[in-house]
């Protein structure tokens, strides 16, 4: 496409270079010309577009960004500047000026003024230049007005801003304005919202939400135990015991027989009579154990009276018998030996 082409349909056939395109005056100066061009060109540059625009807005900005940067290439060469001020003839070569050394440092020029390479001291600069100016103030009130009175959302949209500024914002902007009557009154979204922070993620997470099952299981467990009957805990218990006996008979009816020699039938005899001993001495714990559960049980739920339980019968021997019939045994085996 030639260059009086991209002219002609951007700002029409007889457009000026200076004038009509990059509104500057004949007599312009370089700095001038290429202080204009980088207005424009942040004006009109696709990227910068806004998003409400119609499609043909969209392709009439992109025409006008095209001739915007022909008349800067025109214009910022002395040679081809001389040539359109004494003939008023746009420089046309048929050689895309992309594909030129000349062209390509001119776009890597342009894409060097529109995306400049920022610091954090440029950012920190711009930042005390901006905080409690004009230009704050004008984007603290559009805000308002917008969010009316949200400082929360305010603080997303208005530059380099931060929860420490809600304060300042009302006290400097926002309050004068309210009086002098520029903006409406949202004082109580203000109190709402001046020393609260947004929350980011409303989400229980599920650890804390299954703490909370946890604990909402563990009172109902509670509360069901409470209203468990006397007889019911009797009976478990007692069936739990069965259990317990009848599993052993089965386990020892599944373990292997060993063959013993006779010279050893003597001792074992006098092993399983201590283990008889030792095992009567257990049920009688056990059986003391269960009275004392029982007794427990009954001054709980039974209005606190307490049954007398079961003597131990004729048959059992206390713990010191025990040990004395238990320590004979022993001296007789050792002394056979």
């Amino acid at each position: 496409m030639s260059a009086a082409t991209i002219l002609a349909e951007a700002y029409g056939e007889s457009a000026n270079l200076y004038t009509d395109v990059l509104n500057v005056s004949s007599d312009a100066t370089p700095s001038q010309l290429r202080k204009a061009y980088y207005k424009l060109c942040l004006k009109y540059h696709p990227d910068k577009l806004s998003p409400n625009l119609t499609n043909d807005q969209k392709e009439l900005a992109k025409k006008k960004f095209q001739a915007i940067s022909l008349a800067y290439t025109i214009l910022s060469d002395e040679e081809k500047r001389k040539e359109y001020d004494e003939t008023g003839d746009l420089y046309d070569d048929d050689e895309d000026l992309s594909s030129r050394k000349e062209g390509m440092k001119q776009w890597t020029d342009y894409f060097d003024a529109v995306f400049p390479k920022v610091t954090t001291a440029d950012i920190d600069a711009f930042e005390v230049k901006y905080k409690c100016s004009d230009e704050e103030e004008k984007d603290v009130l559009k805000y308002y007005a917008q969010f009316k009175g949200d400082l929360n959302k305010m603080v997303e949209c208005v530059m380099l801003s931060s929860d420490a500024d809600k304060e300042r914002w009302v006290k400097d902007y926002i309050n004068p304005a309210i009086e002098n009557g520029d903006v409406e009154d949202y004082k109580d979204m203000i109190k709402k919202t001046v020393g609260s922070v947004p929350s980011k993620n409303k989400t229980t997470t599920k650890g804390s939400g299954k703490k909370k099952v946890d604990e909402a299981e563990l009172d109902d467990s509670e509360e069901e135990d409470d209203d468990v009957p006397m007889a019911q805990v009797v009976n478990d218990e007692e069936e739990s015991s069965k259990e317990t006996s009848t599993s052993k008979k089965k386990a020892s009816k599944a373990a292997p027989k060993k063959k013993t020699k006779t010279t050893k039938k003597k001792g074992s005899s006098e092993d399983d009579l201590i283990a008889q001993i030792r095992g009567n001495a257990l049920a009688r714990n056990r059986q003391d154990g269960f009275d004392s559960l029982m007794a427990g049980l009954e001054e709980r739920y039974g209005g606190g009276k307490k049954k007398k339980g079961k003597k131990a019968s004729g048959g059992d021997i206390d713990d010191a018998e025990f040990e004395r019939i238990q320590a004979d045994m022993m001296k007789k085996k050792k002394s056979r030996k």
